[in-house]
């Protein structure tokens, strides 16, 4: 039995969780959510899937793992689009980095909105949200903060879902679009801070 449980293990320590995460992340990446297996995944870092619940015991706690993962990719890439900019021109690169961020990765972005791991990723996700919840603070002040963020998030969580859905076939160009709408928003944000 201990022989059993010593030629385990070299293969358990060689295989991290990262390493685990990075794989379910790329697989949902290319196939989506529904398609993941734990067994694929456990295969994809070449160990077997018995050694792969003992760090993940069902796929949701893995999707919860992928999720907390990407969101933690997603506050990066807000804060590096804003950091050392002007209020008003981080905004318009949040915005931007934000779309990006969801069209580029629709699966993943997909992911990081199911409802079934809402509750327990709530806080990684409104850590996410931090570097934009900053700069719409400085835009507007703390009094309209949070209501200047959820109509920013709910502009930005529409577009983006509608766009990875295709849903923009009316004609025009959505990039026109997009960058119109992030300029209403944002004289808006700044003319409700002087009122």
């Amino acid at each position: 039995m201990q022989l059993c449980v010593l030629s385990m293990s070299p293969a358990i320590a060689k295989t991290s969780e990262k390493d685990i995460v990075a794989a379910a992340r790329r697989m949902i990446r290319a196939l989506g959510v529904d398609a993941l297996t734990l067994r694929d995944v456990a295969e994809a870092v070449g160990i077997r899937a018995p050694s792969l619940y003992k760090r993940f015991d069902s796929k949701s706690a893995l999707l919860q793992a992928v999720k907390a993962d990407v969101l933690t990719r997603f506050e990066t890439a807000l804060r590096q689009a804003g950091t050392g900019q002007p209020p008003a021109l981080a905004f318009t690169r949040m915005a931007a980095a934000y779309r990006e961020f969801g069209t580029r990765r629709p699966e993943i972005y997909r992911l990081i909105h199911r409802p079934e791991l809402k509750a327990e990723g709530l806080e990684a996700e409104r850590a996410s949200l931090v570097p934009a919840f900053e700069i719409i603070t400085a835009l507007v002040g703390p009094a309209h903060a949070l209501a200047a963020a959820r109509c920013t998030t709910s502009f930005l969580h529409g577009f983006v879902s509608m766009e990875i859905d295709g849903n923009f076939q009316q004609g025009g160009s959505t990039d026109e679009a997009f960058t119109f709408s992030v300029y209403v928003i944002l004289q808006g944000l700044v003319n409700s801070a002087s009122a």
